[in-house]
């Protein structure tokens, strides 16, 4: 087999650009534990429960669904990019 030689009059096919998703997770749970805080701090207090495990669990759960926010809008704007070539 002979290898395959692109010559200057083809076209090279342009790089596909695509969206960081990691990073659209990323943003998704720095600012879902911080609506969790937020939720704990404006939030009635539980009594069976002190400050500092109540405002780990709701940054927890908001980390959760930030990260699932965040990797559904990259992954769907990844798509939409992809379908706009």
């Amino acid at each position: 087999m002979s290898p395959t030689r692109v010559t200057p009059d083809e076209p090279r096919p342009a790089p596909r650009r695509s969206v960081n998703i990691v990073a659209f997770i990323c943003t998704g749970v720095v600012l879902g534990v911080i609506g969790g805080g937020i939720v704990d701090l404006l939030g009635p207090a539980a009594p069976t429960y002190n400050n500092a495990s109540s405002l780990a669990f709701l940054a927890a759960v908001g980390a959760l669904i930030g990260a699932l926010a965040g990797g559904l809008l990259g992954s769907a704007l990844d798509v939409m990019a992809e379908r706009r070539r």
